[in-house]
């Protein structure tokens, strides 16, 4: 009687493709538990800004509003991406322009949600400032606050938690 002590070639596939099936899994929902903290870290971000916008305009009579001299920053929203332009329509916001919010006036610190630069550089244009740091707009008449770069979730890019 020949008894041969091991592993089966069969049997150490089958625990092989288990532990892969385990893994894929593991990694499937530890990343939709990280995108569900990022939209959760997102909306907490807007909610800040949306309350210290709404105190600042009930002690100052008026929202913190970027300014370039005597003219406020406004962005057009015909220039803006595809996913805020539907996020504003069901919001209801279908003004012209949104204005650009000035944190340093809420005394919030650069929030840099994404990759994204916070400093402002004097030698290029306002356009260009925009694109390169965090941005918040503000439709003055509804206070309805929008994050311009977005967060990716669930294949959409979300520009706010109003809904």
């Amino acid at each position: 009687m020949n008894l041969k002590k091991g592993v089966t070639m069969s049997v150490m596939l089958i625990a092989v493709a288990l532990m892969s099936v385990l893994a894929g899994t593991a990694i499937i929902y530890g990343t939709s538990s990280i995108n569900l903290a990022n939209k959760g870290k997102f909306e907490s971000i807007v909610d800040i800004v949306k309350e210290n916008a709404e105190l600042y305009y009930e002690r100052e009579g008026t929202y913190p509003i970027c300014m370039e001299g005597q003219k406020e920053v406004q962005v057009t929203t015909s220039s803006l991406d595809k996913d805020l332009k539907n996020e504003l329509v069901e919001n209801g916001d279908t003004n012209e322009f949104l204005n650009v919010l000035d944190l340093k006036k809420l005394k919030i610190p650069s929030i840099e949600l994404g990759n994204i630069q916070s400093n402002l550089d004097n030698n290029i244009s306002i356009d260009d400032q925009i694109r390169k740091k965090d941005v918040f707009l503000i439709n003055q008449e509804t206070g309805n606050i929008y994050y311009m770069a977005g967060l990716k979730f669930k294949g959409k890019r979300i520009h706010s938690n109003t809904k």
